[in-house]
């Protein structure tokens, strides 16, 4: 099977399920964008890394689903200047 979807969509389906665990409301999906108190859609991003680099178990699941992972747009795959 071949999922075709933005950056965003794959950060949200990797970590929405865990969203109260990692502090943010749920369903994740209801608080992104760009209103006053949306959740911006980049700090989804940050918060996957993090949650992929302090829980293999959750890394192995994501990498499982997705064994390969292809960026078309890559200007939304920049690394964030707290991890250069």
């Amino acid at each position: 099977m071949i999922d075709v979807e933005t950056c965003d969509n794959f950060f949200l389906k990797a970590i929405g399920a865990d969203a109260q665990p990692l502090g943010w409301p749920s369903p994740l999906e209801s608080h992104l964008g760009r209103s006053a108190d949306g959740i911006p859609f980049f700090a989804q991003s940050e918060k996957a890394v993090w949650l992929f680099d302090r829980t293999p178990t959750v890394a192995r699941a994501a990498a499982a689903r997705y064994p390969v992972i292809g960026l078309k747009e890559c200007q939304d795959a920049s690394v964030p200047s707290t991890r250069r």
